[in-house]
């Protein structure tokens, strides 16, 4: 499979996945179609077999109309049950819940042709534990030393950064949570990034680099092998 970045940040979200005989899926549907469309990797509406968002929020769900409008089936925390299996084309995928402010999902995601799994989780504090995944893309909001500078601020924004710690996820957790784990990925991408100064994205791929022999960040128009 092959996982292009069309947008990743609190302005939109959009990612899709592509595997050997072409299938898209899309991840989220914060981003017009143009956009899409625009990216070298996309090749025709008829390859994409369905869209997953993970919650409501509109840097993630905006142009869900517009992508039902084109004939894009769209699934997500609206209309599917945690951990129960579905299957749009070759890709199997299973929905977890992931705390947030408002519902959310996670997503394992495989395509039958692959017996690597791969995790996409995004905008939660927390997550459940989860074994034995290859491939991970996953929320990496915030470093906890920038957000408590930007606390100590003349003119601080205590509603953004409450919401930020109270319902994302931090660096520093992150680390805990794989440090936690039994099993190391192949692949740490790391996505929605604050873009509020409180990210670094350096010490961010320093620090998992501990848990994985690649970590990246999700920016706009690159791709990744998932294997």
């Amino acid at each position: 499979m092959l996982l292009t970045c069309i947008s990743s940040g609190s302005n939109a979200n959009c990612y899709f996945l592509t595997n050997d005989t072409g299938e898209i899926l899309i991840l989220e549907a914060g981003s017009k179609i143009e956009k899409l469309m625009m990216n070298k990797n996309f090749s025709s509406f008829k390859k994409i077999v369905g869209c997953l968002i993970t919650h409501q929020h509109k840097d993630h769900s905006k142009y869900v109309e517009e992508y039902e409008l084109a004939g894009i089936k769209v699934l997500g925390y609206m209309n599917l049950q945690p951990l129960k299996k579905y299957r749009l084309g070759s890709y199997n995928i299973i929905p977890f819940n992931v705390e947030h402010d408002v519902k959310n999902y996670g997503y394992i995601i495989q395509d039958i042709n692959n017996d690597k799994l791969f995790v996409y989780a995004t905008d939660f504090c927390k997550l459940p534990q989860i074994e034995h995944i290859a491939n991970w893309l996953i929320e990496c909001n915030y470093c906890q030393e920038l957000w408590d500078e930007n606390l100590m601020n003349d003119k601080p924004n205590y509603g953004y950064l409450g919401r930020v710690s109270e319902s994302h996820m931090s660096m520093e957790n992150l680390r805990d949570y794989f440090a936690s784990l039994k099993t190391r990925p192949d692949k740490i991408i790391l996505c929605h990034l604050s873009q509020n100064g409180n990210a670094d994205k350096n010490k961010m791929i320093s620090t998992m680099s501990e848990f994985s022999q690649f970590v990246d960040i999700a920016t706009k128009n690159k791709s990744w092998e998932i294997k």
